[in-house]
């Protein structure tokens, strides 16, 4: 029978008695059964969610070279229902960290070997649009009073 979605596969297959000691990923002489896979991407899953903000779409930025690490990354989200957007390591600068803005990402999973790229193109934290855009308001109010009182 079909899974509605795929936490729904990794969590039969990962508890299922015909299945769940099955090899699920071989990567190099290293293999991970599906209750492995499960168990790694519930890891992933509960970084994830420890890290949501709420109110914000649930995207999760991945820079990942095709290690098990990227499909642990897939699995977690699939379980936290957060979306992945991948991100492309040939971007720099401004561009990379539009690239991350303009898809939301909440939280860009890297590993050592890009963890520059990703340096390169941070800028410091702002405060978030919308309270800075009251915070705005509140002064532009406050100025556009003090002039018509004439005390500006």
């Amino acid at each position: 029978m079909p899974a509605a979605n795929a936490a729904e596969l990794l969590r039969r297959n990962g508890t299922a008695p015909p299945v769940r000691d099955r090899p699920a990923l071989r990567f190099d002489d290293l293999v991970w059964t599906h209750r492995d896979f499960l168990n790694e991407s519930a890891r992933w899953a509960n970084l994830f969610l420890s890290r949501r903000r709420p109110g914000r779409p649930f995207h999760i930025g991945v820079l990942l070279d095709n290690i098990p690490e990227y499909l642990f990354a897939f699995g977690g989200a699939a379980l936290a229902g957060a979306a992945i957007v991948g991100v492309n390591h040939t971007r720099r600068g401004v561009h990379l960290l539009h690239d991350v803005e303009h898809t939301g990402c909440q939280l860009v999973i890297t590993e050592p070997r890009h963890a520059e790229v990703i340096r390169g193109s941070s800028r410091p934290r702002r405060p978030t649009g919308d309270s800075s855009s009251r915070a705005a308001r509140r002064t532009r109010r406050r100025r556009s009073s003090a002039r018509s009182n004439g005390s500006w």
